[in-house]
């Protein structure tokens, strides 16, 4: 197998700290990784997002702690949304849409302000425009597509959109990490999804090199060139499988956590297989053993760990 070769970060991840994720589908199941190992994450405060300029508009709400109103939605039919977020916050009413963005957003700032490391999963350097206005939209929301210019983003853009952004004092003592997401966008055409990942990788580098407290992760090539496999892909041969985001959660718990939150992680991971576990006869005497040891064991976890929220129930 293909070694990746990549500097660490400056600053690796401590199961104390807080940490922001936004980005695509991929940033998502990463979130999850944490989330399910009891991490301190706020993932995707204005839902999945794609393009890097709609995740550095978003970045910059949260930062602000933004608060929307409704003359900022567009009212289409019986929904009401914003386009510079995901569908999922679409609503009937206006006022539900805002109190769904705005209460998102503010989780998202609340989690900044203590965050130690800030994480963007960049998808595809394609975007589309309103022809109206120039805006760049987050999710085209299924409106009709000669509403849209649709275009690539160069490298420049993409660098300027993040410079000022990663110099904003609340980010800039905070660790930032890159990503490009390994799904493949086929519907913009195969060669057209590799010349977009090319732009989102050395607009990526380019960032890196020109700020230190950046950081890239190659969840990209651990995918396509490490395992290169369609083996470790889902059916539709574009989204990485189980084993493929396992493969890149341990990598990622390797090149970005300290030895300590290594070990956490060991131990939540050995705790979710014990909660996971079905009793097929839960009134054996064998059952009962079991749920002793695993009481045991978060009683264990919850001395060691106290900063740990292990949720109702364990």
């Amino acid at each position: 197998m293909i070694d990746v070769k990549y500097p660490k970060p400056q600053r690796s991840i401590n199961y104390k700290d807080a940490i922001l994720l936004s980005g695509s589908c991929f940033a998502e199941q990463m979130g999850h990784k944490l989330i399910s190992h009891r991490f301190n994450v706020n993932v995707n405060t204005h839902g999945i997002l794609y393009n890097p300029v709609s995740l550095a508009e978003s970045m910059l709400d949260v930062i602000q702690n933004k608060i929307y109103v409704t003359d900022e939605l567009t009212g289409v039919k019986d929904l009401w949304f914003s386009w510079k977020h995901h569908g999922k916050f679409a609503d009937t009413k206006p006022e539900g849409a805002l109190v769904m963005m705005n209460h998102a957003i503010a989780a998202g700032h609340q989690t900044l302000a203590t965050a130690s490391h800030v994480v963007f999963t960049w998808g595809s350097a394609w975007v589309y425009q309103l022809k109206s206005s120039g805006q760049v939209v987050a999710n085209c929301h299924k409106m009709p597509s000669d509403l849209f210019v649709k275009r690539l983003l160069s490298v420049d853009e993409i660098v300027h959109s993040y410079n000022t952004l990663l110099q904003h004092p609340i980010l800039k003592d905070k660790q930032v990490v890159f990503s490009v997401s390994p799904v493949r966008y086929l519907r913009d055409g195969l060669v057209e999804n590799n010349l977009s990942k090319a732009i989102l990788l050395q607009a990526a580098h380019n960032l890196c090199k020109m700020h230190g407290h950046a950081f890239y992760f190659p969840a990209y090539e651990m995918i396509i060139d490490v395992l290169r496999d369609y083996r470790f892909y889902e059916r539709d041969m574009l989204h990485p499988n189980v084993i493929a985001i396992d493969f890149v959660w341990e990598q990622f718990c390797e090149a970005c956590m300290d030895s300590s939150t290594q070990q956490f992680v060991q131990e939540m991971n050995e705790l979710n297989l014990m909660m996971a576990h079905t009793l097929l006869h839960p009134n054996t005497t064998e059952a009962s053993v079991f749920l002793a040891h695993r009481a045991s064991k978060i009683y264990q976890l919850k001395n060691r760990y106290p900063e740990i929220n292990f949720g109702e129930g364990s």
